[in-house]
């Protein structure tokens, strides 16, 4: 063999060790993360089962359901703290309940829980609401209307809105149903209250005013109107208000009346206490009210004997009286004598012995008694 073989046998064995070294100096590829980890199955999500099993859950249950209050709202304290997605559920299972209560009108057990309940939780939205509607349906407006006014500080902004709206509702209703009764120094009262929680109500505020002028205290009722904003929505009532005042104050009072035939009809009140309808009659010396409003007042009127009177269907025979007092508008009349006939039907007759206390007119274009006192 010659040089020329064994050159090329060094060089092939050269090359072949150079393959080698590469081969194994050469990085090897690192496995990826998901080549390592184990493929596993996706853990379920456990969801909490409806039916709440936890011993203080069922314990409140019983408790409720025995109407054992006081202790069910302690159980229900403590599954706030152990478990309070079962007493989220507790909760306002209770909440339905107590509709349903209300709705029925079954307010003594509906008291029983909430006095409960809201001895623990004094300040929670939801049951203090529905303390406010069994006040409600207690017939204790004013309660449940200072209960809302107490609570609004305590909500939020969408549960103030709700309850802006219940307490226009009842405060309306209220002084609407006050006014009817002509309660008005109840009025007085229970809108000073309303005040004191929101200063510059105008409904409350002219409610107020309406009432002080009907009591005769005219200070008080422009005051209140000199209270109100001048953008307030009840323009139109503060100025006819405005205008009953001013003619108290010049001594004028205007009667409304009532068209009836050829003659007309106004609203007296006999004894503070008593509202009837007399027609006004110049030709009448004397006062007429009718046996039934006698008979109806209390203590009976003083009787100061008989007496023979002309009426339409001639002569007969009157009973008289005298009453502590009429009033017509805003004119009081004490110690007042009148007539009964007992023949006499329809209504009873304003005679003179009223009216000539008075420079009067009345005014047939606006259908009013203008009394002027002398």
């Amino acid at each position: 063999m010659g040089r020329g073989y064994y050159t090329k046998l060094i060089s092939f064995l050269l090359l072949l060790s150079v393959a080698l070294n590469a081969y194994l100096l050469w990085p090897k590829p690192t496995k990826t993360q998901a080549q390592t980890v184990t493929s596993t199955k996706t853990k379920p999500i456990l969801k909490r089962s409806v039916e709440s099993t936890s011993p203080e859950y069922q314990q409140a249950i019983n408790q409720f359901q025995k109407r054992q209050f006081t202790a069910a709202v302690a159980s229900y304290q403590q599954l706030n703290n152990s478990h309070p997605l079962e007493a989220e559920q507790l909760y306002f299972s209770w909440l339905d309940t107590l509709d349903s209560w209300l709705l029925n009108n079954e307010l003594t057990i509906s008291e029983a829980f909430l006095y409960a309940f809201l001895s623990s939780f004094p300040y929670d939205i939801k049951m203090l609401q529905l303390e406010v509607e069994r006040l409600v349906k207690n017939q204790q407006p004013h309660q449940a209307i200072v209960a809302l006014f107490t609570l609004q500080p305590m909500a939020n902004e969408a549960e103030q809105a709700a309850i802006s709206m219940r307490l226009t509702q009842l405060t309306q209703t209220q002084i609407k149903t006050l006014s009817k009764r002509e309660a008005w120094q109840e009025i007085v009262n229970q809108t000073a209250v309303w005040l004191d929680y929101s200063s510059e109500n105008p409904y409350h505020l002219m409610a107020q005013a309406n009432a002080f002028y009907q009591l005769g205290d005219l200070v008080s009722a422009q005051s209140n109107l000199d209270r109100l904003d001048e953008e307030h929505p009840l323009k139109s009532q503060a100025s006819e208000l405005q205008a009953l005042i001013n003619n108290a104050y010049s001594e004028v009072d205007l009667v409304p009346l009532t068209k009836h035939g050829a003659h007309y009809l106004l609203d007296i009140t006999v004894n503070d206490a008593l509202n009837t309808q007399l027609m006004i009659d110049t030709g009448a010396s004397l006062t007429v009210l009718p046996q039934t409003v006698i008979d109806a007042l209390y203590p009976t009127p003083e009787y100061l004997g008989t007496m023979m009177v002309n009426t339409a269907n001639g002569k007969a025979t009157a009973q008289r009286y005298r009453i502590e007092s009429i009033k017509i508008g805003q004119q009081v009349l004490t110690n007042f004598d009148i007539l009964a006939i007992s023949q006499h039907s329809g209504h009873g007759l304003l005679g003179m012995n009223f009216l000539q206390y008075f420079k009067f007119n009345i005014n047939q274009q606006t259908n009013q008694l203008e009394l002027d006192k002398q």
